[in-house]
């Protein structure tokens, strides 16, 4: 069976975040909070099969980071 991985990172807004490839599949408003959470998935999900996926939000606390949940690990080489 396959294992989840979940890991939450905070980083600065005007990072680049990580080194994956990234696709935007969706958005979605939270309650009671100001900022949309956006939902990503690994570019190579068609071509690899990967299932890595990401959660990424703007911190209530400090708009100058932003709340990165990663979901599940890549099933293939980071991209160079």
């Amino acid at each position: 069976s396959e294992s989840k991985v979940k890991k939450v990172v905070s980083i600065p807004a005007i990072d680049e975040g990580d080194l994956w490839t990234w696709r935007k599949y969706g958005q979605k408003d939270i309650l009671g909070s100001r900022f949309p959470r956006g939902y990503y998935r690994c570019a190579y999900k068609f071509t690899h099969g990967c299932k890595a996926t990401k959660q990424v939000q703007r911190s209530e606390t400090d708009s100058n980071m932003l709340a990165i949940t990663y979901l599940s690990e890549h099933n293939h080489p980071r991209p160079t």
